[in-house]
């Protein structure tokens, strides 16, 4: 009965915020009501417009090839990755799991993953209809948003087959686990560190020495390296976007949080800086990078048996990574010579 209450409460909250806002997104009017994304969908779920789906991720994602065109969304607090096309099945290792389709290739971490909600909302092109994944903090970890074209009749399956009664919350969600703090590291074991680096095979590796060494990622760019790490400065990131723009260079994008990676190869064909925000608006991917977020940006080279890979790696002043650019590769080919030339001409910080 409580919860029932505090859940109406919110309701009328959220309506009064929407009504005085019309044009706020609902990640801001949560932040406005503290509360998070996912408290301020599960208090506006109905029989109609917001349904609770179970949380079986695996029926999920073997129905979402169904669906025909769609755009696909992940997210971080400073960055949002979407890319239009259609899911392929995923393969699952357990928890993890991996769809690597023409242009919507994830990573996945469902072990991260809590709450499922069918989303329609109402704006100026129509109806949105939408799946959307949040873990246990309430913050969103992928969305998926029908597109024109996309099958209807197939969404609404989807939705019968998993639609539960709304479910209680928790009276506290999980909070988002802060990254790991940098600690004081011997120069003994920053030489082992710097070794084990030199002697890496494949970029995969990189994850398994940081565990290691118990080396936090933004920890690991200080210790490196010159050889390995420069660090350049914030406005790197927009210049790398313009100056990969005006060459025609084709790149990879990673943007992440803790449940999903979720990734873009091509060309980027038009960047546009909106206020604080950089962007790529291009017809099957958009990038959206809020610059206030980009604390430190670095150079990374990591070296496999197929050669090095480079890449710009952007970080918060807490210390997460939001943002990852490569150069475009397919399979095991290097990327072009003309990648390392535009990664070396970014200045310093």
């Amino acid at each position: 009965m409580m919860q029932s209450l505090q859940t109406s409460v919110l309701k009328d909250r959220l309506v009064s915020y929407k009504e005085e806002n019309p044009k706020a997104r609902l990640v801001d009017i949560a932040k406005a009501l503290n509360v998070s994304e996912m408290e301020a969908i599960h208090c506006q779920v109905d029989d109609d417009t917001i349904v609770a789906l179970q949380a079986d991720w695996q029926k999920l994602f073997a129905a979402l090839p169904t669906l025909g065109p769609i755009m696909a969304l992940t997210r971080n607090e400073f960055v949002v990755h979407e890319c239009k096309g259609q899911y392929v099945p995923a393969s699952w290792q357990g928890p993890m799991g991996l769809v690597h389709g023409e242009n919507i290739d994830l990573r996945m971490f469902s072990s991260r993953w809590t709450y499922l909600y069918a989303v329609q909302v109402q704006n100026p092109r129509g109806i949105l209809h939408s799946l959307q994944i949040f873990d246990g903090s309430g913050s969103a970890v992928h969305k998926i948003y029908l597109e024109k074209g996309g099958d209807l009749d197939a969404y609404r399956a989807i939705v019968q087959a998993l639609r539960i009664s709304r479910p209680d919350l928790p009276d506290q969600l999980v909070p988002q686990p802060a990254p790991e703090a940098a600690r004081k590291i011997e120069t003994a074991a920053i030489e082992g560190f710097r070794k084990d680096w030199a002697a890496l095979q494949d970029t995969h590796d990189f994850f398994s020495m940081l565990r290691k060494h118990r080396v936090p990622r933004l920890q690991a760019m200080d210790i490196a390296g010159p050889e390995f790490v420069r660090e350049v400065s914030q406005a790197s990131v927009a210049h790398l976007l313009e100056q990969a723009q005006a060459q025609g260079e084709p790149l990879m994008a990673f943007v992440g949080n803790p449940g999903m990676i979720q990734i873009y190869s091509g060309k980027v064909m038009n960047t546009k800086r909106m206020g604080d925000w950089m962007n790529v608006l291009d017809p099957t991917f958009n990038l959206h990078i809020d610059e206030k977020g980009i604390h430190r940006v670095f150079v990374v080279h990591k070296p496999t048996r197929f050669g090095l890979i480079s890449s710009l790696e952007v970080f918060t002043a807490q210390g997460e990574l939001i943002l990852s650019f490569f150069g475009y590769r397919k399979d095991e080919a290097q990327p072009s010579d003309s990648w390392g030339e535009l990664l070396s001409s970014l200045g310093q910080s």
